[in-house]
């Protein structure tokens, strides 16, 4: 590669790091007020009475894996154990403990992690436009900004909203570049994705906690396949 190239190029990273940089800027402006929010409603009941969350141990390792996301309090079958995790590191790793700032820190990050998700999917959905880095900025701008997310970013408990944005953007992200390299998504992997999306609507959990379960069908995502929660649970779930 010659100089030039390679200072073009980062040039083009700068560019979108620095717009980035400002989404991130007036999504902290707008959603930092709630970094005051106690656990509310649901966050009681799933971090501060879950005591597998409060201990990073073996045993509540094997609980998370192998009980259903309302430990001991409703018979629901909802089975989340990255979420559940997420909170183990929160309380027991980070040391946030019940003080609520360094969990709505947490969920803050992962929905800046969506944000760029959504601005490199903007910038494959308009590849082929003259205004593509300005529509996949717009793009980015209504997801991290728009109303719609503010219970998934602010109560800390939405977090499972915030980590199906991270599966279900990344799999159309590897769908669409696998098509534009000319490799499409073998036919069993669609097979397997559709059914999961099937069951995904029967369910009775919201249906975009589930997008990781089907992401995990796709590409990228092959070797999980071997991994059946969902025929161990008797049910698709999600995060």
């Amino acid at each position: 590669m010659s100089v030039q190239a390679k200072a073009a190029t980062r040039v083009d990273w700068r560019r979108h790091a620095l717009r980035m940089l400002a989404l991130w800027a007036f999504a902290l402006l707008a959603y930092s007020n709630s970094f005051r929010a106690g656990f509310v409603f649901d966050n009681d009941r799933a971090i501060l009475r879950d005591s597998r969350v409060h201990a990073a141990t073996s045993e509540n390792l094997h609980l998370i894996l192998n009980e259903e996301y309302w430990y001991k309090t409703t018979a629901t079958l909802l089975y989340r154990p990255l979420t559940t995790f997420s909170y183990l590191l929160d309380y027991a790793i980070f040391g946030n403990g019940p003080h609520p700032a360094g969990y709505h820190w947490v969920n803050f990050a992962l929905h800046a992690l969506n944000i760029a998700l959504v601005y490199l999917l903007g910038l494959l959905l308009f590849q082929e436009t003259r205004l593509k880095e300005h529509l996949a900025l717009a793009l980015a701008a209504v997801w991290g900004l728009h109303p719609i997310l503010t219970e998934s970013v602010t109560n800390i408990v939405g977090r499972a909203d915030l980590l199906a944005g991270c599966g279900g953007t990344g799999f159309v992200e590897q769908v669409g570049n696998l098509r534009r390299v000319g490799n499409p998504m073998p036919l069993s992997n669609w097979r397997e994705w559709r059914s999961r999306r099937r069951r995904c609507h029967a369910s009775r959990s919201r249906k975009w906690s589930c997008l990781p379960n089907c992401y995990c069908a796709g590409p990228g995502g092959r070797a999980w396949n071997r991994v059946r929660w969902d025929e161990k649970r008797g049910q698709s779930h999600g995060v």
